[in-house]
């Protein structure tokens, strides 16, 4: 049978990549009857702290549109945050950005990002229970 993601978190900051993530969470649970959408924004440092305009924003669209919608905010290092907040919040599906950094000549060896360095989405993938999307956008 087929089961419909009704938790969907989306991993929000201000990058093309994320920002893509968020309008493919937005198409995902459109069609869904009781979807609701888990927005988590993550700061480095707890000093940092103020308004976040992409959170703003995407609250703002989940309210036009009239989405059921919960925050979740932690400070610290981003993939084990993101993983922590998608536990607690025992999402179904976590949709994030991930950015493409590495040189076109290699873009077709799939692991290259674990020689290169470790990414906060080859962290996400690997340490979390829930399935994980990622999105990519022209843009970057």
């Amino acid at each position: 049978y087929v089961k419909y993601p009704s938790h969907v978190m989306v991993a929000l900051n201000n990058s093309p990549a994320a920002q893509a993530a968020f309008a493919t969470a937005l198409d995902l649970v459109a069609g869904i009857p009781g979807a609701q959408i888990f927005l988590a924004s993550v700061q480095l440092d707890a000093d940092a702290q103020g308004r976040d305009e992409a959170l703003d924003k995407a609250i703002a669209t989940l309210k036009s549109r009239q989405i059921p919608h919960r925050v979740f905010t932690a400070v610290g290092d981003p993939g084990a945050e993101i993983v922590r907040l998608a536990e607690e919040s025992k999402a179904d599906l976590l949709v994030m950005g991930s950015p493409d950094r590495r040189p076109s000549i290699a873009r077709s060896i799939p692991d290259l990002d674990r020689l290169l360095g470790r990414s906060i989405s080859d962290y996400v993938r690997v340490h979390i229970g829930c399935p994980v999307l990622m999105v990519r956008s022209a843009q970057d």
